[in-house]
């Protein structure tokens, strides 16, 4: 399983990285909601929200998305 690299040397997996997206984009949780959730820095759960903003995903097209389907890393 591909695994990406944030803060402090830990790793957040493509799982964590869709909780990610999913939290903030269904539940409308903040970054820090999702990092105390997830047990992330909420500055790694706002890079992951902005950049999915920034390339127009929507939780829909996201989800229909294969594992592999988002290319994440390019972010950082």
């Amino acid at each position: 399983m591909l695994r990406y690299q944030h803060r402090q040397g830990q790793e957040l997996s493509m799982r964590n990285i869709r909780e990610v997206l999913r939290l903030g984009m269904t539940c409308g949780s903040s970054a820090r909601e999702i990092g105390r959730s997830l047990r992330i820095t909420h500055p790694t759960a706002q890079k992951y929200l902005l950049a999915a903003k920034e390339r127009g995903l929507t939780w829909d097209g996201i989800k229909a998305m294969s594992k592999g389907g988002v290319n994440w890393e390019d972010i950082g």
